[in-house]
């Protein structure tokens, strides 16, 4: 099912959230729902060796840095693949982190931050 703001329900993130949690810690599962914070590849080098400029790109969703770095250099339009759907939920929460708080990596929330809360309910719904 292809995730967008689209086709979100709070049924259907509860339904993602009580997948990975049913998965989490479970022997008998072959899925393993784990989000990385970050890439553990150099990807602002391998990015920069390709033009991407005004092009389509298919990247891994997995933390969301493929994503934002083939936006970053230019593609025009991204798709972006994962199995694990708690990839997406990850992903729009680090754009609205960028969009509010201007840096890459989301950090400590401050406490009581209610406007950054509003805007992330925003990004999604």
């Amino acid at each position: 099912m292809l995730l967008n703001k689209e086709t979100l329900s709070k049924e259907l993130i509860g339904e993602h959230i009580n997948l990975a949690l049913g998965c989490v810690g479970n022997e008998q599962t072959e899925i393993n729902y784990k989000i990385r914070y970050s890439s553990n590849e150099p990807l602002r080098d391998l990015f920069s060796r390709f033009s991407m400029e005004g092009k389509r790109a298919i990247v891994v969703l997995s933390s969301g840095d493929h994503y934002f770095y083939a936006k970053y250099y230019g593609a025009r339009s991204v798709d972006a693949i994962d199995i694990n759907p708690l990839t997406y939920y990850y992903a729009v929460f680090r754009k609205c982190w960028m969009n509010y708080f201007g840096s890459f990596y989301p950090g400590k929330i401050p406490i009581f931050d209610k406007y950054f809360f509003k805007a992330a309910l925003d990004c999604f719904f």
